[in-house]
């Protein structure tokens, strides 16, 4: 899947929800089309980041195991608020 940021200098990810079933092997590619620096960060218990900083125009691949299902917060860590959500849904 693809998380990306809007064009320009809005501070907002493009999609901000985004969902996948629990226990899956996940690889988001996170796309900075900003005209600013960004990054992608899962808290716990996920735990994985894109690096500290990605320039405008970079790009980044991250992998990491579905857990639990439930919603997860991600963020920028640079812009405060700049934020998403990843629905983790019940396999069926």
């Amino acid at each position: 899947m693809t998380i990306g940021t809007r064009a320009g200098g809005e501070l907002e990810f493009e999609p901000d929800e985004v969902s996948v079933p629990a226990g899956a092997q996940i690889a988001v590619t996170f796309e900075n089309l900003g005209s600013l620096p960004h990054n992608l960060t899962f808290g716990a218990p996920i735990d994985v980041a894109t690096a500290p900083v990605v320039d405008p125009g970079g790009s980044e691949t991250i992998e990491f195991d579905a857990p639990a299902p439930g919603d997860y917060t991600f963020t920028c860590t640079i812009h405060p608020g700049m934020q998403g959500t990843l629905t983790v849904e019940a396999a069926r």
